[in-house]
Order: C-alpha cells, then structure tokens, then sequence
C-alpha cells in the first residue's frame, strides 16, 4: 500500500474537487462560462472558423443581438426555432448578402505610403511594432517611421503636411482644434 493510499482512507481526509480547467477559446458569445451551457443564445461559435464565415456568423449575430437584446429571449427563439431557420428568417427582411459582400471587401488605402510621427516613448510601441511584424504592409501601407523630438514638433509636421498621422499626448489634437499655439486646425482622433 502506498502512502497516497494511506492518506485517502484516513478519516477526515476530503476529495478536493477538481477546478473547471479554462479553455483557450471562449464560447461564440465572447465569454468564458467555465463548462456551463451559454445562454447567450449566438447562432454559431466563430472561435474555430475561417475568416469568410466568421464574418458571416458575425453579421448574422449582430442582427440577432440588435432583434433580441436580451440573451433568454435570444436563446429561446433559437431553441424555438434553429439556427438555420433563425437565420433564414432574418435574411428574408435583411440583406445579409449585401452585408456580407460589404464586410468581406479589402479596403483601399487612400495613400500607398504614409509619414508616421512618433514620439521615442513606451507609448508608440504599437506603431513600432507594427511597423516591425510588417501590420501596415498587410494592409498596403508603406510606413515611414518619423521620430519627433517632442509635441510641438509633432503639431506643426502634421498642420505642414509631413506627416499623415502620429502618436501624441490628447491635448495636443485638442489644442490644434483650437488654435492654442498654432493655426486652428481640425484634427480626428482615431484612438485613445
């Protein structure tokens, strides 16, 4: 007998359940319900799919979220009914065709190849990195990287015209916006 067998049979010994191991995908609906049933009540699960469907069961998702806000009322139309009837019945008042050929188009970059302002800061690793696992070339942009000595410099390349986006602090879009410093400006703020 071996001591593990001792250790089991003692009194008072107690079996540790076994935690729900997480899995690396979560279920369709974006969530992790470690081993319960979703009741999210999501046409299909896009964690295992290629792109074309994902993109497919995205917009049929989508339109059901946006007919059944709530996840029960959801669910129980797709037990009522099926999923491929669920959706049948939502393309048959929905172009889900044009969607789909709408959301499967590669935009075309305005510009082949764009000036990218960055400060030498922690905070333009994205665009660096970027730049450097090739992101920009997936999407047919040629980046030249321009680093900038500070915000100012930033402020005044981008009102120039030499640089056609940049990493900067938010007052400065603000600022430009306002005409504090400079030429007043319009100035799009695509991320925070």
């Amino acid at each position: 007998m071996s001591d593990h067998d001792d250790k089991a049979g003692a009194p008072g010994a107690e079996k540790k359940a076994a935690k729900p191991v997480r899995t690396a995908n979560p279920c369709g609906c974006g969530a992790y319900h470690d081993g319960d049933p979703c009741e999210a009540g999501m046409i299909a699960d896009p964690s295992v799919q290629s792109e074309e469907t994902a993109i497919v069961n995205g917009i049929a998702n989508s339109m059901l979220v946006g007919l059944f806000p709530e996840p029960l009322s959801r669910r129980r139309f797709l037990e009522a009914v099926g999923a491929s009837t669920a959706a049948a019945a939502i393309g048959t008042f929905l172009p889900l065709d044009s969607l789909t050929a709408m959301a499967m188009e590669k935009p075309k970059p305005e510009k082949s190849e764009i000036n990218v302002g960055f400060l030498p800061l922690t905070c333009a690793t994205p665009l660096i990195m970027g730049k450097e696992l090739n992101i920009f070339e997936k999407w047919g942009l040629k980046a030249n990287m321009v680093k900038t000595p500070g915000i100012a410099v930033i402020r005044d390349k981008l009102i120039n015209g030499e640089l056609d986006i940049s990493e900067q602090v938010m007052n400065a879009p603000i600022s430009v916006t306002m005409g504090l410093g400079s030429v007043a400006d319009q100035t799009a703020v695509l991320a925070t």
